[in-house]
């Protein structure tokens, strides 16, 4: 194609009205209007995030929920617990941590 040829594609093209509104219309969408296609997927990411976590956090509720029905239920497992976590014994015992690296 002739380098005069395709310059006046060009030219064309640059006047024509409907791709200037098409332009227009674009870096209006992703740029400049409120709800923007930038902060819109910036927001389906927290979103995403957001899901990630509350799943995390309904199956921690889960597992704590069966933590503390067990607890309640036996004293044993109450007492075992209370040794484990919170280092508590009986009159007359000693208690020995180890630490394994």
């Amino acid at each position: 194609m002739p380098r005069s040829k395709r310059r006046n594609i060009i030219l064309t093209l640059i006047k024509n009205p409907f791709i200037w509104t098409l332009l227009y219309f674009f870096v209006h969408i992703t740029f400049i209007e409120e709800y923007n296609l930038i902060r819109k997927s910036k927001d389906r990411a927290k979103l995403n995030q957001l899901k990630e976590a509350q799943q995390y956090y309904k199956n921690k509720i889960k597992t704590d929920r069966a933590k503390l029905r067990s607890l309640t239920s036996s004293k044993a497992s109450l007492e075992k617990y209370a040794r484990e976590q919170y280092l508590m014994k009986k009159e007359g015992e000693d208690i020995f941590i180890v630490i394994e690296k």
